[in-house]
């Protein structure tokens, strides 16, 4: 039997029974939250502040990404969120305001995508393994004097020549013309193409 146009397909049902909402809140105070949303009577099914680990001085530490943001999953009503759920969320302690399409801390907030949420959580984790990932000092065809291209960061696109090489934190330092002047710029090894 062939589906109607009109009739929603089930990633659009799925989408219409949980949705993910994003707030601000004052920072400092994760763990107040996470309190908050596993209490008794709390309408929330999940919550990802998206954060990072890395090692620093042998130590494993966590790092988030937007700190002072929180993104909430939330049970839906015809792809609408239902006012006491959202209710619930701007009585949460240190709640400063959704993020809407409006800069209004009355505002409704934007729902996004179980999919949307998924996707920000395998950018986050790509990006995590391509700076963290160890490169081998053998692996880098790189010499002082070398032209090079950096491919991310804000210097992004830009040409530089290398002045210097790190292989203890694998980063190589470069001079970017930057505005007309010389600025000598630190990339990560993974972060820069040889030109020649």
């Amino acid at each position: 039997m062939e589906q109607k146009q009109d009739q929603p397909t089930d990633s659009q049902n799925s989408f219409r029974q949980t949705g993910w909402v994003s707030f601000r809140f004052k920072i400092g105070n994760d763990q107040d939250l996470i309190n908050y949303f596993q209490s008794e009577n709390s309408p929330i099914l999940g919550y990802r502040f998206f954060e990072y680990e890395y090692v620093k001085d042998e130590v494993v530490k966590k790092k988030k990404i937007w700190p002072g943001n929180v993104f909430v999953q939330i049970k839906l009503e015809t792809g609408k969120s239902p006012f006491d759920t959202i209710d619930f969320i701007r009585h949460t302690p240190y709640f400063l305001r959704f993020h809407s399409y409006v800069k209004n801390w009355k505002a409704d907030p934007m729902l996004f995508s179980n999919r949307y949420i998924e996707r920000i959580g395998k950018q986050i984790e790509e990006r995590w393994n391509r700076e963290t990932k160890k490169i081998d000092p053998k692996e880098i065809n790189l010499k002082l004097n070398d032209i090079v291209s950096i491919l991310d960061g804000v210097f992004r696109g830009y040409e530089g020549e290398v002045i210097g090489i790190d292989y203890e934190t694998g980063t190589i330092t470069l001079n970017v013309e930057f505005f007309g002047r010389i600025t000598p710029v630190k990339v990560a090894f993974n972060e820069c193409k040889k030109i020649r």
